[in-house]
């Protein structure tokens, strides 16, 4: 299978390193300043300096106003825009559709119906609670995800890890798992080696056939 992999919730310059070489495809941004894994658009700036092509920059969105985002995006040079919260068509459209991933929390059957039509590049099938929009470390309904992934492109997280990362690709076959919690010792702060062992594990799923 071919599943892509985001490495979420990046703060550190030696974070950031290990992720590329462990093959992320994205890196996630969190921009939202309640969030334990908040950054800033300098750091961002700094840290990302010569990144390779193929590695994509995912900036992390919740109450930020759409113009502050497009501000932050075009000084941070992001690929991906990921928006959490009450957001609207009319704003990912503002933003560009085509780089815009809508995150739904996939254990609200109301907003699963909504993540088949919003349009978007993609929907991020995450779990979520009254106080956190992301990075709970929960599981999201699966069976929902694998549905909705049917029918479009889905970025598959919610305490993803790399014990369970190949069972939740077998199930929901998504375009792309997004890991944050599953891979760090403290918020903000990634373990290197439960991320070498996520890239054993993405080895693992490239050779499963379904």
């Amino acid at each position: 299978m071919d599943i892509k992999l985001k490495i979420c919730g990046i703060t550190r310059r030696e974070d950031l390193a290990f992720a590329v070489e462990a093959g992320a495809d994205f890196i996630g941004f969190i921009f939202h300043e309640s969030s334990p894994r908040h950054t800033t658009p300098e750091n961002v700036a700094e840290i990302t300096t010569g990144l390779p092509d193929r590695v994509k920059k995912t900036g992390v969105f919740v109450k930020q106003s759409v113009t502050q985002i497009k501000r932050i995006a075009e000084f941070c040079k992001l690929d991906i825009i990921q928006l959490h919260g009450p957001y609207t068509a009319e704003d990912a459209f503002s933003i560009g559709i085509e780089k815009v991933w809508k995150a739904f929390n996939f254990n609200d059957p109301d907003a699963i119906k909504e993540s088949l039509n919003f349009p978007a590049d993609a929907v991020l099938a995450d779990a979520m609670t009254v106080q956190k929009h992301g990075g709970t470390g929960l599981q999201c309904n699966w069976q929902a995800a694998a549905k909705v992934a049917a029918k479009r492109k889905v970025i598959l997280a919610g305490g993803l890890n790399p014990e369970n990362a190949i069972e939740a690709v077998k199930a929901v076959r998504p375009y792309a798992i997004d890991v944050n919690s599953g891979v760090e010792q403290a918020p903000g702060i990634k373990d290197l080696k439960l991320i070498a062992r996520m890239a054993d594990t993405m080895e693992k799923i490239k050779g499963i056939t379904l």
